[in-house]
């Protein structure tokens, strides 16, 4: 993840060896650390961005079902990957609203599924009399 590269190789390298003889390590990264920026809008009490590497895509998306993140207020939200910006709000509020009409779905189905089965034992008890 981690590669050394020597101050002649990295110009930008200081320390306290640095100009003596001796080429001090540096330690740059290679490879994707991302992070989501979420920014909110709050009308006249200003905007907020959300900047926590701790949050990955699943947890934003979670975030906006509860409504911690609400989708009317999110200006936008970008994933920061090496560098690049990419603008994906579209894309996590639409799966934001997939999984929640999906257990929105499989909580009626399963409501429907246990009414069922008592209007089944209901009818069972009037045939066996």
């Amino acid at each position: 993840m981690f590669t050394n590269q020597t101050a002649s190789q990295n110009s930008r390298a200081t320390g306290p060896l640095s100009g003596r003889g001796h080429a001090p390590v540096v330690a740059t990264r290679q490879g994707g650390h991302s992070y989501l920026v979420v920014m909110i809008d709050y009308g006249r009490k200003g905007r907020e961005a959300n900047v926590d590497p701790e949050v990955t895509r699943r947890e934003a998306i979670s975030r906006i079902q509860s409504r911690e993140y609400d989708p009317d207020r999110i200006i936008f939200i970008h994933e920061i990957c090496n560098g690049e910006v990419v603008d994906v709000t579209d894309e996590l509020i639409e799966q934001a609203e997939c999984q929640r009409l999906i257990a929105q779905y499989r909580k009626e189905n399963s409501a429907d599924r246990q009414a069922l089965a008592c209007d089944h034992a209901r009818d069972l008890r009037k045939h066996e009399s």
